[in-house]
């Protein structure tokens, strides 16, 4: 993932942005959630982020108690802990409480709203954490690639994300054709 010719040279700190903000694409991409836009190109005080379509759009949780509303609360609460899992993942040891601070704040706001009690919010909170991390390691080198991609190109649009993941697809069907066959 090194740079090369004229290209800036990332940081540590540029590699782990870029692994965080992949862990949302990936998640989104696999909780169906359209993605628009990732960037790890600073913006205001984000270091980088990943706008995709609002899982509750649509959606009133306060009023709609339906399954489906809970499942879409679910999705998005597992994208807003998947940056955390993937940046992890790749670097153990560079998570700090300040790091992601809005993808908590989002989830903590989105928990309660989703159950009642505070203890069944905080065993709901647990339990989708780690859904979230289970999804980032089964989808890893998917996380790789978005990575990689945004290292090489800094921001990616809905368009290339979805030729990454046709091109990921179409890569590993090929290697499951051989192996198989």
């Amino acid at each position: 993932m090194e740079q090369s010719g004229n290209r800036k040279r990332l940081t540590k700190s540029q590699l782990r942005v870029a692994f965080h903000e992949a862990g949302h694409v990936v998640a989104a991409h696999t909780e169906g959630m359209p993605i628009r836009k990732a960037t790890i190109i600073p913006e205001r005080d984000e270091s980088g982020h990943v706008l995709h379509v609002g899982p509750l759009r649509g959606v009133k949780l306060d009023s709609n108690g339906s399954d489906r509303a809970r499942l879409r609360a679910e999705s998005a609460i597992i994208i807003f802990l998947a940056g955390r899992a993937a940046q992890k993942k790749y670097s153990p040891r560079s998570w700090r409480n300040f790091h992601g601070c809005s993808d908590f704040a989002n989830a903590a706001r989105l928990a309660p709203r989703v159950n009642g009690t505070d203890a069944a919010t905080n065993a709901h909170s647990r339990w989708l954490d780690i859904r979230a991390k289970d999804l980032v390691e089964a989808h890893w080198d998917d996380v790789v690639i978005i990575a990689e991609a945004l290292v090489e190109e800094r921001t990616l649009d809905r368009k290339r994300i979805d030729e990454i993941f046709k091109s990921a697809v179409a890569t590993n069907s090929d290697y499951l054709a051989q192996t198989v066959g």
